[in-house]
């Protein structure tokens, strides 16, 4: 699909689900005025699902904007990437994003990422590190 937006102007929330063998994180940001919460969590696989929830902090929305448009997430849209026939093992990866008011943005790829993939998953990493001065606080 098309984007009529060259660049994410807003966003209501951003979903990124990375699975492994025995485990996966998932990272939730949602819209809050002016701010934005990202969280994360851990999901440990197995008979029982066990979820750790990592750590959450709320940061200026404009800080996940300049996250999202640095990443060229806009054009992650309908990115499928197929695994890669020469890899054994590898990460799933499962993306959706509600930007521009009502715009839905679907990635999905199993050892096979868009460009930028990595580079917002550790700009939410150190975010949730780091903190932004705001309000940082680990989960209970």
């Amino acid at each position: 699909m098309f984007l009529f937006h060259k660049k994410i102007e807003s966003f209501g929330s951003v979903k990124i689900k990375t699975t492994g063998m025995r485990a996966s994180e998932t990272y939730e940001v949602t819209s809050e005025g002016a701010s934005a919460k990202v969280s994360k969590y851990m999901n440990y696989l197995g008979e029982k699902e066990d979820i750790m929830p990592l750590g959450e902090v709320e940061v200026e929305c404009k800080k996940i904007l300049d996250l999202l448009n640095g990443c060229d997430v806009i054009k992650w849209d309908g990115f499928h990437g197929k695994h890669p026939p020469d890899v054994c093992d590898g990460v799933m990866f499962k993306f959706e994003a509600t930007v521009n008011g009502d715009t839905v943005i679907r990635a999905d790829g199993s050892q096979n990422f868009p460009k930028g993939f990595w580079d917002l998953v550790k700009g939410l990493d150190e975010m949730i590190r780091e903190g932004d001065g705001t309000h940082q606080r680990p989960m209970q």
